[in-house]
């Protein structure tokens, strides 16, 4: 009987990373985004589409992220999303995407430090 326990351990083990939510796609990312423009209530508009920046850069979605990244008007929130969002893009290995949403930081000094942390690997 303990045999057949710890089979089953390894077997759900060995499936629970496929149980994740599958990634979204381009299209899905879009119909979100289009589904917050159309909110009346700005503030939850704000956090509508910060969440779609983040998920989008947590997909690899670089396009998307930066579409929604676009519509933000608070500075302080666009400030964090581009530093967040240029980090998660390094550790997935697109320097591109990573870069081009460093370079639209605000602050000198944090911008040189999310820049080096690219040069550097993502590290």
């Amino acid at each position: 009987m303990r045999y057949i326990g710890s089979t089953v351990l390894i077997i759900c083990l060995a499936f629970a990373p496929g149980c994740s939510e599958p990634k979204q796609t381009p299209e899905q990312f879009q119909a979100r985004l289009d589904a917050a423009d159309a909110m009346g209530n700005p503030g939850r508009q704000e956090e509508a589409r910060k969440k779609i920046v983040e998920d989008a850069a947590d997909a690899g979605e670089a396009d998307v992220a930066r579409k929604a990244f676009e519509k933000i008007s608070n500075p302080g929130t666009k400030e964090d999303l581009t530093e967040a969002c240029a980090l998660k893009f390094a550790k997935r290995g697109d320097v591109k995407a990573a870069k081009s949403f460093a370079e639209l930081m605000s602050n000198p000094g944090k911008k040189e430090e999310v820049l080096r942390k690219i040069a550097n690997g993502g590290q």
